[in-house]
């Protein structure tokens, strides 16, 4: 799921393979903030695995559960009280 920073936005869902996911949520963990993506020695290859999820967006109705949540949105430090961890 790619959240936005936007006040009324909308929560689209992806479906990525799983070296992708691997990329985006390293050791275990199932959030992603994008500053902290760009931060990381393989940012250039997360960046691409971001990009290959955006055609393949799923319905809400036909998806079967959700397993990790990355954020397109620089966090703020109400972001992160109401995020607190990366892991959902």
């Amino acid at each position: 799921m790619v959240v936005d920073g936007g006040e009324n936005c909308v929560y689209d869902i992806f479906a990525v393979a799983d070296d992708d996911f691997g990329l985006i949520f390293p050791s275990g963990t199932d959030v992603a903030f994008i500053e902290d993506i760009e931060r990381r020695p393989n940012a250039e290859s997360v960046i691409e695995a971001l990009k290959r999820a955006w055609s393949r967006r799923i319905p809400k109705c036909e998806a079967v559960g959700i397993h990790g949540c990355s954020t397109s949105y620089t966090t703020s430090e109400s972001t992160t009280q109401r995020c607190g961890t990366r892991k959902l």
